[in-house]
């Protein structure tokens, strides 16, 4: 799924698919779960209303922070991965972002970095 890089619409373009029941194993691939506006949309998505949903990983491959001079510095690419199947889940709902740490310490540290705070940058980023 790539579509609509708004956080709104990225969790309505979600909603459109959590109203189906799948007939077999169902993956759902997103596009862009490193882009702060994306992941804000992922995350918002109802996914407990549907109880095929079996896990959501936000970062099932990493993304990058951009080198281009039209989006230097800012986070694009990124994978997130949905699995949903005929059988209902059984437990808890777990949605998952394994960079959710990195992107913290990494959003400080630009952040610093930008304000022109290069050894405050160094140490966010080392903590």
């Amino acid at each position: 799924m790539d579509g609509d890089h708004s956080a709104e619409g990225v969790r309505r373009d979600i909603e459109c698919i959590l109203a189906y029941t799948p007939m077999v194993p169902l993956c759902i691939v997103m596009h862009d779960s490193f882009n702060p506006e994306c992941r804000e949309g992922l995350r918002a998505a109802n996914w407990e209303a549907n109880p095929h949903v079996q896990f959501v990983e936000l970062d099932f491959t990493a993304g990058q922070v951009s080198t281009q001079p039209e989006s230097a510095d800012q986070r694009w690419g990124g994978l997130a991965l949905a699995m949903m199947t005929p059988e209902k889940r059984t437990g808890p709902l777990r949605i998952t972002g394994r960079a959710d740490r990195t992107i913290h310490y990494l959003d400080r540290s630009i952040l610093a970095f930008k304000r022109g705070n290069r050894k405050r940058a160094l140490r966010e980023w080392l903590k």
